[in-house]
């Protein structure tokens, strides 16, 4: 496990790069908001939690407790594009 300054510092560079708030589209249409970014207790890796703000069938009543967390090396630019 790392340090916790290794832990802040990883978090710190995760911040900088998917601000919380900020709007990215997947490509496969849906929009989607960065709520927050989180660590893995098993291997101390950060994550990206989300969520889903708008796109193809999108229901803010059904979906507004919805959320999903990703590994930021499955952040990419081929995956995720940022609105802003």
């Amino acid at each position: 496990m790392l340090s916790s300054e290794e832990l802040n510092a990883a978090l710190t560079e995760a911040r900088t790069a998917f601000p919380v708030a900020s709007r990215w589209r997947h490509k496969k249409g849906g929009s989607y908001m960065i709520l927050g970014h989180v660590i893995d207790a098993d291997d101390g890796s950060v994550r990206v939690h989300y969520g889903r703000y708008d796109g193809p069938n999108y229901d803010p009543a059904a979906e507004r407790d919805i959320s999903f967390v990703r590994k930021i090396s499955e952040w990419t630019v081929d995956r995720f594009v940022r609105l802003y």
